[in-house]
């Protein structure tokens, strides 16, 4: 009997592939979020805190979502691991483990546009092409 070995679907890995990046977004905003707080001058900084908590709220749900979504198709998706090469996410599928890779400047393009989306600067048919 061979062993063969199940393969993700390409829209799965793109799922996967967003709990690489989001992370990164979201780790952004919470420094935004930290730096815009410490301004405790009149008024304005007020408003940027609103603005990056709402992006920071919808994000954590995206997430949320992709991870439910990838549990209900069987893959199970681990905390990551940062180094100095870039980020790793273990996940496995029918039994199999795995780990989805991406290089630091790999997707800086990709961490643009989400935190343009998030910000409400980009509207869903803008966010994918």
């Amino acid at each position: 009997m061979v062993n063969e070995r199940v393969a993700v679907s390409p829209e799965d890995m793109h799922l996967i592939r967003n709990l690489v990046i989001l992370p990164v977004v979201l780790s952004a905003f919470e420094c935004d979020k930290i730096y815009f707080e410490k301004d405790k001058g009149p008024g304005i900084m007020s408003h940027y805190v609103t603005v990056v908590q709402r992006a920071i709220n919808r994000i954590r749900v995206d997430m949320e979502r992709l991870f439910s979504t990838l549990r209900e198709r069987g893959i199970d998706v681990f905390e990551e691991r940062r180094n100095q090469n870039g980020i790793n996410r273990v996940f496995t599928f029918a039994g199999q483990r795995s780990v989805y890779a991406l290089y630091w400047g790999a997707f800086d393009a990709e961490i643009d546009l989400l935190t343009n989306y998030y910000l409400g600067n980009l509207t869903d048919s803008d966010r994918n092409g």
